[in-house]
């Protein structure tokens, strides 16, 4: 078994965190664990995925993640 988990770090919040919540209410389907931590040091926060399923979801996940400004993610798989 692998976990499929993902790092966001929300750098500007007023530039993505809108679509950032929309993407992440419609692919609510491959998300199975969500942890937020607010950080003044970054005037956003840090979100961490813990996802899985259907890999051509996963895939349209990461894109439209690609399209959002004021974040920055990382994947791994363990």
């Amino acid at each position: 078994m692998s976990y499929n988990i993902i790092g966001i770090l929300v750098r500007k919040p007023e530039a993505g965190s809108i679509k950032l919540q929309e993407v992440l209410t419609r692919y609510g389907n491959v998300i199975r664990n969500r942890l937020g931590i607010h950080r003044d040091e970054v005037a956003g926060g840090i979100i961490i995925l813990d996802i899985y399923g259907d890999n051509n979801q996963k895939e349209l996940f990461y894109k439209e993640l690609d399209s959002i400004d004021g974040i920055e993610y990382k994947h791994i798989n363990l």
